[in-house]
């Protein structure tokens, strides 16, 4: 940037405002690679003009061009690195704003009393516009987003059933149509206004409904300890909670624009209180967004939980538990690329589904291992055993002697019986040789007493 294309600079922590010649603005922007919008200089000068009794601050200010960009590593670094951040002239005060761990947050130039751009209420009003441009943004990237997963909203509304989800179709017609208005007119008439006060409501609770579904389809999964259901369950979840998170991001995009439409009517009809309400739009979007990171961390915890879970049965279910793995790390990242565009959130890895064949290579290992130890301890059994063994088998060799010496007694015993029997059988047949003679000599002797 050469000494001449002196800007002045304004900052609110979500982006700058460089106030200066407008194709000096615009070549320092192109050389450092920004992106910037247009700011209406016409309301600052409007502004100015009420807010100053010296003609000369609404002329000053009328020369100027303003360009809005989005505050980023990118912006912050251009800032620093083009030497705005040394102070660009004399007419500006540096500022830092640091954030977590020292992190930069936001870094702010603020003009010094004085100049044009110092006055309270132009500050005021600008950075109103500046709060503007900031959602405005937000709208753009959440647009880019639903055209990027081709999700067709109004689609999906219409196949809802419940009438809170029906609602928000027709808020969002009502509140596109306003913003269209508006780009026409460069202003929020009563009439347009009118229309689009109500639809706060609407939009609050089609939010807390959509992530009342989504805590549901969490919960559910979550239940699941089965791999053969987890595999369906993982899969019939991943359409439902793609299309929730397309919803609940147009629902935030309709909150954005519905901001920016209320800035307009404070701008335009109660210019004095436009810090206080841009404060307090951007502390209701913060907790509106905190309610959203809580809901949607949670789900992408338990998913990772589910996947985690399958992975450590990967050996077991070779085919189901990838599956898990893979359609967990589908909703994982979907809600992660929906966390970034609304800037919540933290990044994360994928789970990697281990290969089966190194899930064996580990189960091999700790086998080995394993059987290393049993080995040892088998060992030791062994000596025991064959100590024991050689005492039983003498043991068995004395009762196997018994036994012969046994059995020879046993044999001995059987022919001396044998030998007894026999002598028992001659002793028998003399006794009866002896009875019959016996018997003849009385039979005889009695023949002769008869005659």
């Amino acid at each position: 940037m050469s000494d001449s294309d002196n800007f002045e600079i304004i900052s609110d922590g979500q982006g700058i405002t460089l106030f200066g010649e407008g194709k000096a603005l615009d070549r320092y922007l192109k050389k450092e690679g920004l992106v910037a919008r247009p700011l209406e200089m016409s309301r600052v000068v409007a502004v100015a003009g009420k807010a100053s009794t010296v003609a000369k601050s609404a002329a000053d200010i009328s020369t100027n061009a303003g360009r809005w960009v989005k505050l980023s590593e990118k912006s912050a670094r251009a800032m620093k690195t083009s030497g705005m951040m040394k102070g660009s002239t004399d007419k500006l005060v540096r500022g830092i704003f640091t954030g977590d761990k020292g992190k930069i947050k936001g870094v702010v130039e603020f003009v010094k009393p004085g100049t044009a751009y110092a006055n309270p209420m132009v500050l005021a009003n600008i950075s109103g516009m500046m709060t503007q441009m900031a959602l405005q943004q937000s709208i753009d990237e959440i647009a880019e987003y639903l055209a990027i997963i081709d999700a067709k909203i109004d689609d999906i509304i219409r196949m809802q059933k419940d009438a809170v989800i029906a609602d928000m179709l027709g808020v969002g017609f009502v509140i596109d149509e306003a913003m269209t208005i508006r780009a026409q007119m460069g202003k929020v008439s009563d009439v347009t206004w009118s229309k689009v006060q109500a639809t706060s409501f609407q939009l609050a609770r089609t939010q807390a409904y959509v992530l009342l579904q989504l805590d549901d389809i969490s919960k559910k999964l979550e239940k699941e300890k089965s791999i053969a259901a987890l595999v369906k369950a993982t899969k019939d979840a991943e359409q439902p909670i793609a299309e929730w998170l397309a919803v609940l991001a147009r629902c935030s995009q309709l909150n954005d624009a519905v901001g920016v439409l209320e800035l307009d009517r404070v701008l335009d009809s109660n210019p004095e209180d436009v810090e206080g309400h841009r404060t307090a739009l951007n502390t209701a979007r913060q907790q509106r967004l905190d309610l959203i990171t809580t809901s949607t961390t949670g789900l992408i915890t338990r998913v990772e939980a589910i996947g985690a879970y399958a992975n450590g049965k990967l050996l077991l279910n070779p085919f189901e538990s990838p599956a898990v793995i893979k359609a967990s790390n589908t909703i994982g990242s979907r809600v992660e690329d929906f966390q970034q565009v609304l800037e919540i959130g933290e990044s994360r890895e994928d789970l990697t589904a281990r290969l089966w064949g190194e899930a064996a290579l580990e189960l091999r290992d700790d086998v080995v291992e394993t059987s290393k130890r049993l080995g040892n301890a088998t060992m030791d059994g062994s000596k025991k055993t064959i100590e024991a063994s050689k005492k039983a088998f003498e043991q068995s060799k004395k009762a196997l002697s018994s036994a012969k010496e046994a059995v020879q007694n046993s044999k001995e015993v059987q022919e001396a019986s044998k030998q007894a029997l026999e002598a028992s059988k001659q002793a028998l047949d003399e006794s009866k040789k002896a009875i019959g003679k016996g018997s003849k000599w009385i039979a005889e002797r009695a023949a002769k007493f008869k005659k």
